[in-house]
């Protein structure tokens, strides 16, 4: 809170106080000597329960202090205020260190050692627990006492929760109890809804939520007094004075002042620069911002789109300053490289170092996050970061508090280029604990399906508590920090609410946060507008549609009514008979928004857009007879159909000039169409074709690719008026997730009269039981095939064996390619194969999980549960085979391709090697792109690892293990393969190894691989390759041209 921010709080406190109506009352003789000779009080108040009593900028603030000093100006008592944890400031107050203790609730322990006023506040006690725990759908509270349930130590309600049988945890302070169950150390925390708000949001804690108070079980409201030392029964008499003269009125607006954010909300809005920084903006315009690609959910790529936090908050700086942001992506050493030597203006998402701030200026900090260890579920034995001494510790490259780790701790410090190499390193066992930030280690494991990693601790070296996110500016623009930080001071508590709700994982869940923040120019705009008229797509269920008496009906119907109400907008619908005809009125201004669209560059011509609010997957459906698709370009000479006016439209005609587009009035015509022939395949959302082919029984028809390009759909508004979308863009951003999730559920879940009829459960199980049938029988097929591919490759190679020496040479290139081409013509068989009944699979699945949505919740979790499996597994087969088809198929152009390909050849061979004891480790020291065939140098990948398998295998060296590193000095990509398996003979070293038909196998090797190895990464990737020995064993090094446009 800012100065000038703290003077209008007492502004508007004193010029709104003298007209609050007060008691006419004074103290007595008695009293006021009492006040004469003991004018200073010590008054214990609780730190960080906002918003009674906290610690802002330095100064203690909140409701209980500003009716603390109201009671000071009655009687001219001090108070000095002495701040802690409560159960340090009740043992204080017990042992008579303190004069008064402040919010004490009463009980009958506490009346030996206090003198008790009256209550000045009563709220009541909530269960908060993590939104994804099965706890947040339970009804009632009566089976708390099978969960672990964090408490403040010694709070009033201790003793009837322990009466009740509830397993509690007890906890110093406040953060403490909320972080307990965000960081799943127990199952829930008890907590006053405010004060665990004001947790959640401070401390991003994700997925918090409330699910109700603990009344029913016999909790009473918690009540806010003043607690007096027994041996100052003067003191509690002028107090209890005071507090009864103070009106209610006056009370309530102190409370009004701290919870109600509606008076805060002129303070948002333009910032009024100086003219100097005016001048500044000016002149400059234009500042780039370097962000981070994978730092979810402040940056990250989505849908080709720059998305997160803080690019909204760059966003909201830019219409607030006037300065206009070039936004940047990379790594963060990359990023924090470029700023610190010039190359961009600000760098995001930087902590407070004293070793930055030679070549930073920071601005204020605009979030916290708590700073964590992540561990693997097999490290039992953990206790402390000491645990992992002998171990390894990663983390990513250059961040902030890298120095002060390798200080404090003795193991060995891995770095990284970035937080998913990160994970993964963990979760392959490369490293025994990795630290980062709670938020980007929770997304991370959801991301990439970690299932092995979990929290260890809170990280809690000296600069690491929290980490703190700032801008940091170049120092030779230092105006722009000043900029930055008056434009961060002007965002409104409503603004950062609506974006953290927006974007980080816990939701508040107060009124006050669901009410969105219209300014008065926006308000003054509404009062003048008169009804908003809406255009939408009078047929595209489940999305929407106009039905026969003209009514909108679908998702979007509902989203928009519920802006409707919390914007308190009069909509009117502007009946339209086809989507192309409302793209026409909107564009001749006829109606004033589009309920749902996709923006476009055409389309930004008349309509400005929101942030999507809906998002589905844009798909390709075909005749069944056909194959599934790998690629559009595939079919290009093909004709294809889609809705006339789609957004997606005029993104293939953009993307693809020559492909053939026929334009229909609705999606049901284009299936049509594809059924009769008339067109090879229908362009169409995934959501809206599942729909119609269910509707309507089209079942000869099929999805056979999934595009890259998702549709994102939100409002258009008009762009004449452009108060219209800033107005619309608050509602969207007020939307929580369980909104959408409710609004999502009534249209895609299947309808079910509510009774006790398990026969839907059984035929659930025997459905999953035909699923797990369906995997074991595709499993014999794969295994057969496989079989049969054996036999040909073999049959190939004694053939080729035996042609003309003079040949040989050009015959092993040969070879191999004809060898990979005859794989991928059998493995492209088993994917068109097994692709069809996997993806029948998922979707009878998804289909089971939505008949299932009204059976009891317990029985439902455990379906899901199930069903989650299966689809796991189904994805896990599917991925496989395209792995199998993408390595088996020769590349055909030399283009940049990221070293990070090896991991498609890493999940096909580490099960095979794991099983027969060989542990393949990947140390990923950089992260870099080289120019080349990506596939055959996962081939040659392959070669090597097989090559150190069999010579461990022949040694019998227990137990194996096979390190593949990768590194990069500024020209060269470099990849080791070293093993333990006893080396190469030194009269093979360092050429006579890669000439033809030189082995270390004896019969059973062929002499080729490696002399082909060197001719792929020498002749036709200009790199080298070399052999060596190690101590254990063979080394084969790699080394390839940096993409030099990546540097």
């Amino acid at each position: 809170m800012t100065a000038s921010t703290k003077l209008i709080f007492v502004c508007i406190f004193l010029w709104v106080l003298p007209g609050l109506p007060a008691q006419a009352w004074e103290l007595n003789n008695q009293e006021q000597e009492y006040v004469r000779q003991h004018p200073v009080v010590t008054v214990g108040v609780i730190d960080g329960n906002e918003p009674f009593s906290f610690h802002l900028d330095g100064e203690v603030v909140g409701i209980s202090i500003d009716m603390l000093e109201r009671i000071s100006q009655q009687t001219g008592l001090q108070f000095r205020y002495r701040m802690g944890r409560w159960t340090d400031l009740l043992d204080s107050f017990r042992q008579g260190e303190l004069d008064v203790i402040d919010g004490i609730s009463h009980t009958r322990e506490r009346e030996a050692y206090t003198l008790f006023t009256t209550p000045y506040n009563v709220r009541q006690t909530d269960l908060f627990v993590r939104a994804d725990s099965p706890l947040a759908s339970k009804d009632g509270m009566d089976w708390l006492s099978d969960y672990r349930i964090a408490i403040v130590r010694d709070i009033y309600y201790q003793h009837q929760l322990e009466e009740a049988g509830i397993q509690l945890m007890e906890y110093d302070g406040l953060e403490d109890v909320m972080k307990a169950p965000a960081f799943g150390w127990v199952d829930g925390a008890v907590m006053a809804p405010l004060t665990g708000q004001y947790i959640i949001r401070r401390h991003n804690l994700p997925g918090l939520v409330s699910i109700g108070s603990l009344e029913s079980i016999g909790i009473a409201p918690e009540d806010f007094r003043l607690g007096v030392n027994p041996g100052r029964p003067m003191l509690h008499r002028i107090l209890q004075k005071s507090l009864d003269a103070l009106a209610e009125e006056e009370l309530d607006h102190i409370r009004s002042v701290w919870l109600q954010r509606g008076e805060w909300q002129s303070w948002g809005g333009q910032v009024d620069l100086p003219s100097h920084l005016q001048a500044f903006v000016e002149q400059k315009r234009s500042a780039r911002v370097g962000v981070l690609e994978d730092f979810s959910p402040f940056s990250f790529w989505h849908n080709h789109k720059l998305s997160g936090f803080t690019v909204d908050l760059l966003d909201k700086l830019s219409r607030k300053s006037g300065m206009e942001f070039e936004l940047l992506t990379g790594n963060w050493s990359e990023l924090l490289n470029d700023f610190r030597e010039g190359r961009l203006d600000v760098i995001a998402n930087i902590s407070h170092t004293s070793e930055r701030e030679p070549f930073t200026r920071f601005t204020d900090s605009y979030y916290d996050i708590p700073v964590t260890v992540f561990i693997r579920n097999d490290f039992p034995q953990y206790t402390s970061l000491a645990s992992v001494d002998t171990g390894s510790i990663g983390v990513v490259q250059d961040v902030y508090f890298e120095q002060e780790l390798r200080q404090f701790s003795s193991a060995r410090i891995d770095t990284f280029a970035d937080h998913e190499a990160l994970a993964r390193a963990l979760s392959f066992g490369l490293i025994d604990a990795a630290v980062m930030n709670l938020a980007i280690g929770n997304h991370m494991v959801k991301k990439l399906g970690l299932t092995n990693v979990q929290i260890a601790e809170e990280f809690a070296l000296d600069s690491a508590v929290t980490e703190d996110l700032r801008f940091g500016v170049n120092p030779a623009l230092e105006p722009l920090q000043e900029i930055l930080n008056l434009g961060l001071r002007s965002i409104a508590p409503e603004e950062w609410i609506q974006m953290e709700n927006r974007w980080l994982g816990a939701k508040v869940h107060s009124p006050d946060a669901l009410v969105p923040v219209f300014s008065q120019e926006e308000i003054h705009y509404l009062d003048s507008k008169g009804p908003i008229r809406v255009c939408v797509d009078p047929d595209w269920m489940p999305y929407e549609q106009l039905d026969n008496q003209g009514n909108h009906q679908g998702i979007a119907a509902d989203f928009l009514q519920l802006m409707a109400r919390k914007g308190q907008l009069d909509l009117q619908i502007v009946p339209t008979s086809t989507w192309q005809e409302s793209i026409v009125k909107a564009k001749q201004r006829e109606c004033d928004i589009l309920s749902l669209a996709m923006k476009t560059p055409d389309r930004l011509e008349y309509m400005d857009f929101t942030t999507p609010y809906l998002s589905t997957a844009n798909v390709l459906v075909t005749n069944i007879s056909h194959p599934f698709i790998n690629s559009i370009s595939d079919v290009l000479d093909e004709t294809f159909a889609i809705v006339e006016g789609y957004a997606y439209e005029e993104i293939l005609r953009r993307k693809y000039p020559t492909m053939q587009l026929v334009s229909v009035p609705n999606e049901m015509d284009g299936l049509r169409q594809v059924q009769s022939g008339q067109v090879f395949g229908y362009f169409g959302s995934m959501a809206s074709v599942g729909y119609t082919m269910q509707q309507h029984g089209i079942f000869d028809v099929k999805i056979t690719h999934t595009l890259d390009v998702d549709w994102e759909l939100g409002v258009a508004t008009r762009n004449d008026e452009p108060l219209l979308r800033e107005i619309f863009q608050k509602l969207v951003d007020n939307i929580s997730e369980a909104e959408s999730r409710e609004i999502l559920a009534h249209w895609v879940a299947v309808r079910y009269e509510q009774g006790s009829d398990y026969r839907l459960l059984l035929q659930v199980l025997a459905a999953i039981s035909v699923v797990v049938l369906a995997i074991v029988a595709w499993n014999y097929k794969l295994a057969s095939l496989n079989r049969q591919l054996a036999v040909r490759v073999e049959e190939e190679v004694s053939r080729r064996l035996l042609a003309e020496e003079e040949h040989r040479n050009h015959e092993r290139v040969l070879l191999q390619r004809s060898k990979m081409a005859d794989m991928g013509e059998m493995i492209g068989a088993i994917t068109h194969q097994w692709k069809q009944p996997l993806n029948i699979i998922s979707l009878n699945l998804s289909a089971l999980e939505m008949e299932t949505e009204n059976l009891p919740q317990e029985v439902q979790v455990h379906l899901r549960y199930y069903t989650g499996s299966i689809l796991q597994q189904v994805d896990f087969m599917a991925q496989t085979v395209d792995d199998f088809s993408h390595f088996f198929t020769p590349s055909k152009k030399k283009q940049p391709f990221n070293v990070k390909a090896f991991y498609e050849l890493y999940r096909i061979i580490s099960p095979y090697f794991e099983k027969v004891g060989i542990e393949v480790k990947v140390v990923e020291k950089a992260n870099f792109y080289v120019v080349g065939y990506a596939n055959e140098f996962k081939q040659v990948a392959l070669n090597l690892l097989v090559n150190a398998k069999d010579a461990i295998e022949e040694r019998q060296v227990a137990p194996g293990r096979i390190t593949v590193e990768f590194d990069c000095d500024h020209q060269w990509g470099i990849m080791r393969f070293s093993d333990n398996g006893g080396g190469i003979p030194d009269h093979l070293l360092p050429d006579q190894l890669f000439q033809s038909y030189t082995t270390t196998k004896g019969k059973k090797g062929t002499g080729i691989g490696l002399q082909l190895a060197r001719t792929i990464i020498e002749t036709n990737m200009q790199g080298t390759i070399e052999a060596t020995n190690s101590a254990e064993g063979a080394v084969l090094t790699i080394r390839l041209p940096l993409y030099q446009e990546r540097l």
